[in-house]
């Protein structure tokens, strides 16, 4: 026979159980809620930080364009300088050359001044009217071997002493033409020096500090950049491990929901079971006090049977007792 208190108790205890499993369901969709949330907290620090890699990344772009245009306009002083020191070196060269030609041209003139005697109190224009008046006397002069002899001597002297006169002036002339080169080239050489002297003592020194610095510059870029990534692959790891502990509340919600199902299954069985108890027992009640009914009635028959063989009076409902008991 089935145990009704039994059953009750099996009920009780599921229900206990069902609210067991709730109270963890509950539990576990509050966890995952609360992991949800820091879920999209470290979302948002991962676009933060994304955002943050993408500017500096693109600021380092910038400051590597910026050193390799450094390090080409250092190479273009450089080369500049090389070839500024090549031009003083060439132009050192041809001063001292020009120079020494200037000193030669000035020997060579004093040389030919030795040979001028009347140039030394006559002018070129004074020798050329001597030679004319000579030309013209020997022409209108008589004539005889000695005399133009004497007059041949004459103008071949003058126009010796012309020559080297014109000649001494050529000379001259080349000579402050030299002079006039030398003081083109010593301010070209100062001019150079001065640029040498610029580019050296100050562009190039301007243009390497400048490297260094945004050598300095890009170095604390890529430290910041690798700070950057290091918190954000922590950033998804923790993401990542958020996401496994999310699955996993899920993964323990259908099991509970699995165990509420298995419940559910069980507590209709009882409550069936349970249900059959309470008909049996009300039967088995209606059958009880049936039988006590019976035995009720029954004794009262026999009560008043046995006042009936007596002679005494019995009643309607006692001799009715008889039907009933035939009838059941």
């Amino acid at each position: 026979m089935i145990n009704l208190e039994e059953l009750e108790r099996q009920l009780q205890e599921i229900e206990n159980k069902f609210n067991q499993i709730n109270s963890q369901i509950e539990e576990r969709l509050n966890t995952i809620a609360q992991l949800k949330s820091e879920l999209n907290n470290i979302r948002s620090e991962i676009d933060k930080v994304r955002s943050q890699l993408e500017k500096l990344n693109n600021e380092l772009s910038e400051k590597r364009r910026r050193l390799q245009e450094l390090k080409n306009r250092k190479q273009e002083l450089v080369s500049r300088l090389r070839e500024l020191k090549q031009r003083k070196r060439d132009l050192t060269n041809e001063l001292k050359i020009k120079r020494e030609l200037i000193k030669k041209l000035g020997n060579l003139i004093s040389e030919l001044k030795q040979n001028v005697r009347l140039g030394k109190k006559l002018s070129k224009e004074d020798i050329k009217k001597i030679i004319e008046q000579l030309e013209l006397e020997h022409e209108i002069s008589p004539t005889d071997p000695e005399r133009e002899w004497e007059f041949f001597r004459k103008i071949m002297s003058l126009e010796r002493e012309l020559n080297i006169m014109e000649l001494i002036d050529k000379l001259r002339e080349k000579a402050n033409n030299l002079v006039m080169d030398v003081d083109y080239i010593k301010s070209e050489i100062v001019l150079t020096s001065e640029e040498i002297r610029r580019i050296s003592e100050k562009e190039i020194p301007n243009i390497v500090q400048e490297i260094e610095k945004t050598r300095q510059e890009i170095g604390n870029l890529v430290e910041n950049i690798r700070s950057l990534i290091s918190k954000r692959e922590e950033l998804k790891r923790r993401r990542d491990s958020i996401k496994e502990e999310i699955l996993r509340n899920y993964a323990e919600i259908k099991k509970l929901r699995e165990q509420l199902s298995s419940l559910r299954e069980e507590l209709e069985k009882i409550q069936i079971l349970k249900i059959a108890a309470e008909k049996s027992q009300r039967l088995m009640q209606r059958i009880q006090k049936k039988l006590e009914l019976k035995r009720s009635l029954e004794e009262r028959f026999r009560q008043a049977y046995e006042r009936l063989m007596r002679g005494e009076r019995v009643s309607l409902e006692e001799l009715n007792i008889a039907e009933y008991l035939e009838k059941e």
